[in-house]
């Protein structure tokens, strides 16, 4: 069995980029989870951040049972402010989780995205 592991800088990045991939590995058996390093609301002028930020992570939730991924974590890095955070802090972060999981394959963003998140991420 596969296991795949996709690290996306925030909730819906995941879906964007390779949902379709996911659901037809998911429906393979191949175990599939999800790292999201941010969460994706805290750089918007939001009053009710709290509200949206779980409102965010529930609808990430609810797609990927749809995908058919069961397992997914929500780091805390800041959102479209990984240039804020030392690089080493988010490859620690990242590196924990792939020898927790063991995957045989990685999915992430592009190194030319222009956002700053996802080629950080990508890095």
């Amino acid at each position: 069995m596969k296991k795949i592991l996709v690290i996306a800088a925030h909730p819906d990045d995941e879906v964007l980029g390779c949902g379709g991939t996911l659901a037809k590995y998911s429906k393979k058996g191949s175990k599939v989870k999800i790292i999201f390093l941010s969460d994706g609301e805290t750089s918007r002028d939001i009053k009710i951040k709290n509200k949206k930020i779980l409102n965010r992570q529930n609808s990430a939730i609810k797609a990927l049972k749809t995908l058919g991924v069961k397992h997914c974590v929500f780091g805390n890095f800041p959102d479209n402010k990984f240039d804020t955070v030392p690089l080493l802090e988010i490859v620690k972060y990242i590196e924990k989780e792939i020898k927790n999981f063991n995957p045989s394959t990685i999915f992430t963003h592009h190194y030319n995205d222009l956002n700053v998140d996802h080629q950080i991420t990508s890095n």
